[in-house]
């Protein structure tokens, strides 16, 4: 984790997983209220990809919605959540 993608000429994948913010705290059904609605959560997620590909980062980002199956060789595990990159509710910028 000292390196950047770009000292290591390593590749990226972007997927994006709502599920993440799944509130767990009653009943048995996962709440999402949380979670962005789709076509703000696609401007979130599109924000991610294209940075990456004007650095020329080799980036895959699945498609935004669908349910994918992913198969990947990764070192780690290492999941970063990257919340301070969206603006909560009732937060203004």
């Amino acid at each position: 984790m000292n390196h950047s993608l770009q000292d290591t000429n390593g590749e990226r994948l972007l997927v994006s997983q709502f599920t993440v913010l799944a509130n767990m705290t009653k009943g048995r059904r996962p709440s999402f209220k949380d979670a962005a609605p789709p076509e703000e959560a696609r401007r979130y997620f599109q924000n991610m990809l294209e940075p990456s590909k004007a650095l020329g980062l080799a980036v895959q980002g699945g498609r935004f919605g669908t349910s994918m199956r992913v198969s990947l060789e990764n070192e780690g595990p290492v999941t970063l959540t990257l919340d301070g990159l969206a603006k909560k509710k009732g937060e203004k910028g």
